[in-house]
């Protein structure tokens, strides 16, 4: 079953480490581009990587969604470096705005 996530940083499409061209590297399953969001938040700087807070106030993080399978998960926390526990990257679930 997919699953969407919403990327705001390195993972969109052109940047650094953009998703599509990540997956097909490792020949993963393909990541569907859904298109531009904008999720409820703020930008803040973490020093190394910027770092998304939600935020009730009206303003809002523009990015990007796609369709994934589950196993690419995997694929975007080794990107992003995450490793459960008390850090400052979690995973959310937000509702988004096209």
């Amino acid at each position: 079953m997919s699953i969407y996530v919403f990327v705001y940083g390195t993972l969109r499409a052109g940047e650094i480490n953009d998703l599509a061209q990540a997956v097909a590297k490792r020949g993963l399953p393909a990541a569907r581009l859904v298109g531009a969001a904008s999720v409820p938040g703020m930008l803040v700087d973490f020093g190394n990587w910027p770092g998304l807070i939600p935020v009730a106030d009206g303003r809002r993080v523009r990015g990007e969604v796609y369709l994934v399978e589950p196993a690419l998960i995997a694929l975007m926390d080794e990107i992003e470096e995450y490793v459960p526990g008390p850090v400052s990257y979690t995973h959310l679930t937000l509702p988004t705005k096209a």
